[in-house]
């Protein structure tokens, strides 16, 4: 069977790109603005952030277990929370595509985290609180770049691209996801963990980041296409994920903080945050952010051995594979397709969907005991791969290429709904 994609389709493609390029010019010179309006009130900003920070710290100190929820929302915990919930109830291609939003902002974050090594408030002003003693560097805000990037996209997956909200429906949701991240962005100023204008660019970047997902790559998640090209091309994705990884690493064995303001920023972190583990890795942040991009080759992995099973390595019967359940959109698979005919992971009824996510999250809580037992106060490079990188990414490989079996074998989706039909 042919290919939905052919060598002109390819060639046709990136002529398209440099369309959009020429199309979008308006959003490069956003970019470059953006970069040269923080490095002229960088400083201007960071200076008044202490006075502003102190001053909300001491008037709505009471805010600050909400401040904490907002936070955690943004963090990788709050982060993973929302994926699991979205791949328990949706389809591959929406979960991915926030497996990309997130490790993308990460990546970004952690990268330029490296370049600027920008301290943080309470490093910097022994007066401002450090409610959560959080190390690494300050700029930008990875917090902000991922809860403007990646709770933007939610709404559009989820909301934006469903056709059974109204445009009443999808206007106050997207006014209430807009309030949701500026709330998260406020959160770490009044945790003192980040000065305004780290928060203001880390929220540009990630508006700068979704816009380039969703109108110049133009995401979709009802296009089924879209994830056969990706899967199809895997060699690409790997190859490419790998190089930003280190194109992300470069900056750290060529510029170098000023050792002086090391050991005074060591002081203030030892003194307000005692015990602090790892206090004088002030890039495990930054590190720990590009390498959560890992995740993202790791779930395209566990797509691909998924595929090979379903299709026998026969990938081009993608034609005859039933992708969202749309009404209008059914296609029959393979007759041969025995074991996965006739089974339905969408739209599983709740009680079956609640027994499921109990059970995901009881699998994925065993494989993470790494994470959750090994202390931060060991080696740098055994914590950021046993503690971190390992049981994330097998996590992810496994929830992208057998859970969905296993749960079927458990009995955890819906069977006879639709004759003849899979969901991814």
């Amino acid at each position: 069977m042919e290919n939905l994609y052919s060598k002109s389709d390819e060639i046709e493609e990136q002529t398209s790109l440099i369309s959009k390029i020429k199309e979008h010019k308006i959003y490069f010179i956003f970019l470059l603005l953006l970069f040269l309006i923080e490095y002229f009130f960088r400083e201007c900003l960071y200076s008044l952030s202490p006075s502003f920070i102190i001053f909300i710290q001491k008037y709505l100190y009471y805010l600050y277990p909400i401040g904490q929820i907002f936070s955690f929302f943004a963090s990788e915990n709050g982060q993973f929370l929302v994926l699991l919930l979205s791949y328990n109830f949706s389809s591959t291609y929406k979960t991915l595509i926030l497996v990309i939003s997130a490790g993308l902002s990460s990546l970004l974050g952690g990268f330029l985290k490296l370049i600027y090594i920008s301290p943080r408030p309470f490093m910097t002003d022994i007066n401002v609180s450090a409610f959560n003693c959080e190390g690494g560097w300050g700029n930008p805000s990875t917090h902000s770049i991922l809860s403007t990037c990646f709770y933007l996209t939610f709404y559009k997956i989820y909301i934006f691209q469903n056709k059974n909200f109204s445009n009443e429906e999808k206007k106050n949701s997207y006014i209430f996801t807009f309030i949701f991240i500026i709330c998260i962005c406020l959160s770490r100023l009044l945790l003192g963990v980040h000065s305004i204008n780290q928060i203001l660019f880390g929220f540009c970047l990630g508006l700068s980041l979704y816009y380039l997902l969703f109108y110049i790559i133009e995401l979709n998640s009802n296009d089924s296409n879209q994830l056969y090209y990706s899967i199809s091309n895997l060699y690409k994705f790997i190859l490419w994920g790998f190089i930003l990884i280190i194109i992300s690493c470069v900056p750290y064995f060529f510029i170098h903080p000023d050792s002086f303001k090391i050991n005074e920023y060591d002081k203030n972190l030892q003194m307000k945050c005692p015990g602090y583990p790892n206090i004088k890795k002030f890039e495990h942040e930054s590190f720990t952010c590009i390498f959560s991009f890992i995740f993202v080759i790791t779930s395209f992995i566990g797509c691909y051995v998924e595929f090979y099973y379903i299709f026998h390595n026969n990938i081009s019967n993608w034609k005859r594979y039933n992708f969202n359940y749309d009404a209008d959109n059914e296609i029959n698979l393979l007759e041969d397709n025995i074991d996965n005919k006739n089974k339905r992971w969408n739209d599983t009824e709740l009680i079956k969907s609640l027994k499921r996510l109990v059970f995901i999250c009881l699998v994925i809580g065993i494989i993470m005991i790494p994470y959750f037992i090994i202390p931060m106060n060991l080696s740098y490079s055994f914590v950021l791969i046993f503690k971190i990188i390992i049981p994330v990414s097998f996590v992810t490989f496994l929830m992208f290429s057998y859970l969905k079996r296993i749960c079927g074998k458990f009995d955890l989706i819906n069977e006879n709904i639709l004759n003849n039909s899979i969901d991814v």
